[in-house]
């Protein structure tokens, strides 16, 4: 996607793309980064993506999912530190809203099972975030010197080999906050 667009499905029960674990669903990236795109996905459910990096959607822009499902899509390992991120989502410098949606059952190689967050801004509403693998940090989210905000929403039983079964906050650089939701059941090894 390297323009604006509102993508609409009928709801994430009657409409699902699948790569069918063939490649990334969406790139939403204008190769321009002086400007942001504004990119909405609703109603829709993203499965069976698999990339380097951002199994369903890998972002660099202004992207919103609204009323959708993330689920069952995989960021393998690559030659690159910044590969086998974000199985469900990679937002790279970009500004993602998540509403009112599900990500779950997505596996990371390195970080961010659900979400991997780089340098970016992040905003998670209202949603579930669970059943998620990282095979390093952050089992459903990872967030790596970016903004991440997380409100009203549900992190669960997500698993991290490492630090951060449900959330990992990389480094000293940017900020996570948590308000009125549930985090339970992730597991981590360290």
């Amino acid at each position: 996607i390297t323009g604006a667009v509102t993508i609409t499905g009928p709801g994430a029960d009657l409409l699902k793309i699948d790569a069918n674990q063939g490649s990334r669903i969406f790139n939403v990236d204008d190769q321009d980064a002086a400007t942001q795109i504004v990119v909405g996905i609703d109603g829709l459910t993203l499965t069976g993506g698999n990339a380097i990096s951002g199994g369903a959607i890998y972002t660099r822009e202004d992207l919103t999912v609204s009323n959708s499902t993330i689920s069952g899509n995989t960021a393998f390992n690559g030659p690159l530190v910044t590969d086998g991120n974000g199985g469900g989502i990679f937002n790279r410098y970009g500004i993602t809203t998540v509403s009112n949606s599900t990500i779950s059952g997505n596996t990371a190689g390195q970080d961010g099972g659900g979400i991997y967050i780089h340098s970016g801004t992040t905003t998670v509403s209202n949603s579930t975030i669970s059943g998620n693998t990282a095979s390093v940090d952050g089992g459903g989210i990872n967030n790596h010197a970016g903004t991440t905000t997380v409100s009203n929403s549900t992190i669960s039983g997500n698993t991290a080999a490492n630090y951060g079964g449900g959330i990992y906050h990389n480094g000293l650089l940017g900020t996570t906050t948590v308000s009125n939701s549930t985090v339970s059941g992730n597991t981590a090894s360290l």
